[in-house]
This record gives C-alpha cells, sequence and structure tokens, in this order.
C-alpha cells in the first residue's frame, strides 16, 4: 500500500501559491498577524482528502490543531468508510498549547493516540506500520 506524507504547511503553501481564495485568506490573515480561521482550516483539510484515492495510507502532519477539526475530520474519514490507525502527540517538539492537550485527549479516548518524546524517532518509526495517521502539531 501506498502511504502518502503530508504536511499541512504544505497544503497552506500550495493555497497561496495557486492564489485560491483560501489562499488570499491564509494572506490576509498572515499580514494580520493572526492565525487562519477554522473555516479556512478545515476548508483546506476538506480540499486534500476528498481528492485522496480512498483506501490509500497517509500520514498528516499539522492538522487537526483543535478540537472542531478533529471532529469534522473524525466526520469526513466516517463518510468515506476509513478510520484514523493512529494519532502520534510529539512530546517537546515546539509548542504545546492547551487546544493540542484537547485534541490528544480526545483521540486517547478512541484508544489511538501515542504520545512520543520528539527525540525518541525509533519509537516513530515502530509505530508507523498504521496505514492512517495525524500528527498532532
Amino acid at each position: 500500500m501506498t502511504i502518502e506524507h503530508v504536511l499541512f504547511s504544505d497544503l497552506i503553501q500550495n493555497e497561496r501559491d495557486r492564489l485560491t481564495p483560501s489562499g488570499h485568506a491564509l494572506e490576509k490573515a498572515d499580514r494580520n498577524g493572526v492565525s487562519a480561521s477554522d473555516e479556512i482550516t478545515i476548508a483546506v483539510a476538506r480540499k486534500w482528502l476528498w481528492s485522496r484515492k480512498n483506501g490509500c495510507g497517509f500520514v498528516l502532519s499539522g492538522f487537526p490543531r483543535n478540537l472542531a477539526q478533529a471532529l469534522v475530520f473524525d466526520e469526513w474519514l466516517e463518510a468515506r468508510g476509513e478510520t484514523l490507525d493512529q494519532v502520534v502527540h510529539l512530546i517537546g517538539a515546539g509548542v504545546s498549547d492547551r487546544e493540542t492537550e484537547v485534541v490528544a485527549e480526545y483521540f486517547e479516548r478512541q484508544s489511538i493516540l501515542v504520545r512520543i518524546a520528539s527525540d525518541d524517532l525509533d519509537q516513530l518509526v515502530r509505530v508507523s506500520d498504521a496505514q492512517e495517521v495525524a500528527v498532532l502539531p
């Protein structure tokens, strides 16, 4: 099976480069020094998810960033007949805020969360047998 590794930041940059409506909104948010709205962030993720072949694996890094995004992502996967096999929360990989912890707790309740120290790449390789993985920011 082919596993696609997707950096959410690359999806965002692609929208900007292509000058899409989402890209313009992302640029505006950036100019104003604010984070992009959930609406725009979810639109970018939706475009990626629904353009993939059903059943192809993925590792998606950097999404979802909050509980609303996680809930919507789960709904989309369910609608496609897919589920996340694993969610990786890298500990010590940068800023971990309350929103990230809330998302981690949500996936922990589903028994699919793995917490890994950012410097323990061996453990990350061991969990990478999963076919559909999200890596929290």
